[in-house]
């Protein structure tokens, strides 16, 4: 759920002057403070870090229901299985109640982790000039740019995802590709930089006819939830459409389902093994058909 969606809650002053809560379940203004029984319709089964908390986070809310949600919350995002980061849930989604729509006044992204490396600059430009803004952006610009993937950064690169992929699968389900195939004329490898540093990589190796296939995919694992995996893939499908590619193909584990996830949001269906593979229980195969490229 977006942080500024939350409304402003306001609040009136009682007959003896303390002020007193205003809301209702929906977390707009009600002339009677909530109680529990105004929650029956809740299915606190269902809820997980999908849901949307903002009715259970207001001012007025019992406490024994607000409590009830947020551990439906900690038991579903594993962000909250930390003690700290738990107890500064309630707090910081208060302050984000009242910022006007847009603002950004928390550290975490309700429900879903910690922000984006983008979303905590978005909070840091608050109230800065705009000279200060620019510096803020400039410092989490992320290029894409094609490198050799015989340096010193990429091999550490490489040993990581190696070692992820044999934890998750047996050496007949691997199948990577080695430095020398990759500085072959028909590859293009990507490297991502943030800040100068490599932060993800990943490569295009063209077949025969008008098909590539993606290769060796990785994103450190610091830079997570940052979308280096998007700007990578979308580096790598612009490219293939500028090289006269109309299909694009990959294999990727049935053990990933950020990865799978990634691939289908940009269109990629299931299919057959392809190629040199060999049908595999562990293997998901996919492939997108390209659109030609704007003229």
């Amino acid at each position: 759920m977006p942080v500024g969606d939350a409304a402003d809650v306001p609040r009136a002053a009682s007959d003896d002057g303390t002020p007193e809560a205003k809301a209702t379940v929906d977390g707009g203004p009600a002339s009677r403070p909530l109680t529990e029984e105004d929650f029956a319709d809740v299915d606190f089964s269902a809820l997980d870090y999908t849901s949307d908390y903002k009715r259970f986070m207001v001012d007025g809310v019992p406490e024994s229901v607000r409590q009830q949600a947020l551990q439906k919350l900690w038991h579903s995002d594993t962000m909250f299985t930390q003690v700290d980061p738990f107890q500064d849930y309630a707090g910081d989604y208060t302050d984000a109640a009242v910022v006007p729509i847009g603002g950004l006044k928390t550290a975490y992204k309700i429900g879903r982790g910690f922000l984006s490396e983008e979303e905590a600059a978005e909070w840091d430009k608050l109230g800065k000039t705009p000279e200060q803004q620019l510096a803020i952006a400039e410092s989490i610009v992320v290029t894409v740019v094609a490198e050799r993937p015989d340096t010193a950064e990429v091999a550490a690169f490489f040993a990581a995802s190696e070692a992820y992929m044999g934890d998750l699968y047996p050496a007949e389900s691997n199948h990577f590709v080695g430095v020398e195939a990759l500085l072959q004329p028909n590859v293009l490898f990507l490297v991502a930089r943030r800040r100068g540093v490599a932060v993800g990589c990943g490569a295009l190796v063209r077949s025969q006819g008008d098909t590539a296939e993606i290769k060796r995919m990785w994103v450190d694992a610091d830079a997570r939830r940052e979308r280096i995996g998007v700007r990578l893939l979308e580096a790598l499908l612009d490219a293939a459409r500028g090289d006269g590619v109309s299909i694009v193909r990959l294999e990727t584990g049935n053990a990933q389902p950020e990865a799978l996830g990634l691939y289908r949001r940009f269109g990629f269906v299931e299919r057959a093994a392809f190629g040199s593979y060999a049908p595999d229980p562990l293997s998901v195969f996919m492939e997108l058909q390209l659109a030609a490229p704007d003229i």
